[in-house]
């Protein structure tokens, strides 16, 4: 017996609303951001990474979080890459652009794009409702 598990939707940023809250998505975009904080939890002295990126697809920007000690990578991700991502949406306060409340994903698989083809093949996929 096999089991099915739902692939996220794919989808451009502009397409992103608050009804989505709380669903998994998958988008591709340009890294024109990027930040790091660090948290020091007093209990046990661990330190905890956020780090967060703001992608552009050309048609809006979000805000990209993850907790989990950064995105993992064999080469660390820089402004102007290309990057898939994987994420639920969230709604947060505030945001990068200064807005009091915008949506924003956190993420739970980022990758570096190499493919020259992989936006036109997205945009594809896109329209025919992959």
């Amino acid at each position: 017996m096999s089991v099915m598990t739902e692939c996220p939707q794919r989808m451009l940023l502009c397409d992103v609303n608050k009804g989505l809250v709380g669903k998994k998505i998958r988008l591709m975009g340009v890294v024109v951001s990027q930040q790091q904080t660090h948290h020091h939890q007093q209990a046990d002295e661990a330190t905890t990474t956020t780090t967060m990126i703001t992608l552009d697809d050309g048609t809006a920007l979000v805000d990209v979080k993850s907790r989990l000690g950064g995105f993992m990578q064999t080469k660390p991700i820089q402004l102007g890459d290309t990057v898939d991502c994987v994420g639920t949406v969230l709604m947060s306060s505030s945001n990068s652009t200064g807005s009091s409340s915008s949506i924003s994903l956190s993420a739970e698989n980022l990758s570096i794009v190499l493919d020259l083809h992989a936006e036109t093949l997205r945009q594809l996929e896109i329209i025919q409702g992959c």
